[in-house]
């Protein structure tokens, strides 16, 4: 594996993926070979795609979309990563813009129900 250390670039309406802790893991692809993902923040993307779905300019098809994956990339993140807070620090640390759909995600949020084998 190499050592790349991807940098990066801030495009028009998505700096906001570079806000936070991005997450990095190896994958195998089918033929074995490694490959090195580097994701954004998963809460992030979550508002990002929240955001992108009231957005005039989006192709109207594409917006419901992007609320759905928006609102289950947040409650997959809340559920199944207890090692990403979204405690009041990370509320603080949201972009104004941001905020209005962390708060309607956060009043709807719905917490998974416990599995029986725990």
């Amino acid at each position: 594996m190499s050592n790349d250390k991807p940098s990066p670039l801030p495009l028009e309406e998505q700096e906001w993926l570079l806000l936070g802790t991005h997450l990095s893991h190896v994958v195998v692809a089918r033929d074995g070979t490694p490959a090195r993902l580097v994701v954004p923040d998963p809460r992030y993307f979550g508002l990002q795609k929240l955001w992108m779905s009231v957005q005039e300019k989006r192709a109207p098809r594409k917006r419901p979309k992007d609320r759905r994956q928006g609102i289950a990339v947040l409650s997959a993140t809340k559920a199944t990563m207890p090692h990403i807070s979204m405690d009041e620090e990370f509320e603080k640390a949201i972009p104004v813009e941001l905020q209005p759909f962390y708060e309607a995600w956060k009043v709807n949020y719905i917490e998974p129900p416990t599995p029986r084998w725990r």
